[in-house]
């Protein structure tokens, strides 16, 4: 990969402190997409079983709070990971509150998208 198309976590801390959103969080993908045209995505090499359920930006508060509900009563998953930031009609503490303390993923709470 060319080191233009490349943005490292470095880029971020600096880039995070210039683009908010309206609540003062580090601005999320929709801005990304919409300043740069970079679409996010995501590789993830794991040595476990593991599900993935993808959401459309546009997903209500409602959508990902059954989703996590779900989640907490599945025996099979043992952490939960939420890309952060979420949408802005998304409540993010809320979200997070929802979470089981056990399944809780400490990488989780770090912002998530290099580039948001």
């Amino acid at each position: 990969m060319d080191s233009k198309a490349r943005y490292d976590g470095e880029d971020h801390r600096r880039d995070c402190g210039r683009r908010k959103d309206s609540k003062g969080d580090c601005a999320g993908i929709e801005v990304l997409k919409r300043e740069s045209g970079v679409i996010p995505g995501l590789a993830v090499v794991l040595w476990i079983d593991s599900e993935r359920h993808t959401l459309p930006e546009s997903a209500s508060e409602v959508e990902l709070l059954r989703l996590v509900d779900t989640l907490n009563k599945d025996s099979r998953i043992h952490r939960t990971f939420i890309w952060l930031p979420l949408p802005h009609q998304i409540g993010q503490q809320k979200v997070i509150n929802a979470i089981l303390r056990e399944k809780m993923s400490a990488a989780f709470i770090l912002s998530s998208w290099a580039g948001s």
